[in-house]
């Protein structure tokens, strides 16, 4: 029995998933991670309260948040987030894992994939909550009843163009 080689270890796609899901959130959780989201926050607010303080009628603020923020930063920033994420598969950690388990590369794609969305979503809820309570505070009208669909837009647009950043 001394000369059998070691038994391989048996490929099981749910503890692969469950590992890919820790890589990938544990960027979601560092306080570089959360400073860099209260800046950005910080700065979109302001950027919406210099809308709104200007000569702008406040009846257009929810047009200009659909062309600006939805049409344009969303998807920017959504697709950028996503080529980020493949960018830390060359990181020691994930290379490590990589190598030494057995994880078929679309199952570590899609596991990956799910990971990163399931965080940039939080992200975005965030900046989302932002932009309508800036909206809010200046007493827009219309904006509490756009928000529902807003919200779907944004969710959509940021798992379509996340996954044209894969």
């Amino acid at each position: 029995t001394a000369d059998l080689p070691a038994p391989r270890v048996a490929p099981n796609q749910w503890r692969a998933l469950n590992a890919i899901w820790r890589l990938t959130l544990r960027r979601h959780f560092t306080p570089m991670h959360w400073l860099a989201l209260v800046g950005t926050l910080a700065l979109l607010g302001l950027i919406c309260f210099g809308y709104l303080s200007g000569k702008q009628n406040p009846q257009h603020y929810l047009k200009w948040v659909i062309s600006f923020y939805v049409t344009f930063l969303v998807p920017a920033m959504a697709f950028l987030s996503a080529g980020g994420a493949i960018r830390d598969e060359l990181k020691p950690t994930t290379t490590d894992y990589v190598f030494t388990r057995p994880v078929r590369r679309p199952v570590f794609i899609v596991g990956r994939y799910l990971a990163h969305l399931a965080g940039v979503q939080v992200d975005f809820l965030c900046a989302l909550a932002a932009v309508v309570g800036a909206g809010v505070y200046r007493e827009v009208p219309g904006l509490l009843a756009a928000v529902p669909l807003l919200l779907l837009a944004q969710v959509l647009l940021v798992a379509g163009f996340s996954a044209l950043g894969f």
